[in-house]
């Protein structure tokens, strides 16, 4: 069996039967992958600490049989120490975690998204203002995988949305504030302000509800961090 070696950030673990775990990675060669980890739950000498959340890691893995994947080996190349020590800083690390888990396809490489993760947890390892880039980070993760929503113009009547729009779900795209609020229900009203970065604090939480709601349409998959996010 052909070994793999990869920079990777580990996105999930889980428990696989008594000794094992699943490792869900985001990987810079492979897209994303996941490796049962054997014995790695009952022996703390088989991987200790080394298949934690916000971890870079370098990986060694290897194809079993029908497209399963064990992990050989796992080396910490950098550590989020500060994530893991504050809770703001966790749970909104936690969030981008899980936003790469539910928009990225098995094995499909993506070296923009892995980029866009490590930058992103490189921001809130460092920063403090944490929420002001949340939006923008779910927008450029959209981006990545070719489900952002189109935000320059009007998918009404075309003309250029400048500040504020009304932002559609299931049209995938903006309408202008005019359209938005002739056309009402069929537009489905979310009022969405396209500068990201210069908010209000309920500005910004209104943004990363609607991103995620419409992230939440379009993947079809739930996400279990927004209520733990959301409450502040």
């Amino acid at each position: 069996m052909i070994e793999k070696i990869t920079q990777a950030f580990i996105l999930k673990k889980t428990v696989y039967k008594e000794a094992d775990y699943i490792v869900s990675f985001y990987t810079y060669d492979f897209g994303k992958v996941s490796c049962i980890a054997r014995n790695a739950k009952k022996s703390s000498k088989r991987f200790g600490g080394r298949l934690e959340l916000f971890l870079n890691v370098k990986i060694k893995f290897k194809e079993g049989i029908k497209h399963i994947k064990y992990l050989e080996d796992c080396n910490i190349v950098s550590s989020y120490a500060d994530i893991m020590n504050d809770l703001d800083k966790y749970k909104w690390g936690s969030f981008i975690l899980e936003y790469i888990e539910n928009l990225s396809e098995t094995e499909q490489i993506n070296q923009d998204l892995f980029a866009l993760l490590q930058k992103s947890l490189e921001h809130i390892n460092e920063k403090h203002n944490i929420i002001n880039m949340i939006p923008r980070f779910q927008y450029r993760a959209l981006m990545c995988v070719g489900l952002n929503p189109q935000l320059k113009s009007c998918f009404k009547c075309g003309k250029d949305v400048n500040d504020i729009g009304y932002l559609s779900i299931r049209q995938g795209g903006i309408a202008c504030v005019q359209c938005g609020k002739q056309s009402g229900a069929s537009i489905e009203g979310f009022k969405f302000v396209k500068k990201f970065d210069k908010n209000d604090h309920k500005t910004i939480m209104n943004n990363i509800a609607l991103l995620t709601r419409f992230t939440k349409f379009h993947t079809g998959k739930e996400f279990k961090s927004e209520k733990f996010v959301m409450e502040n």
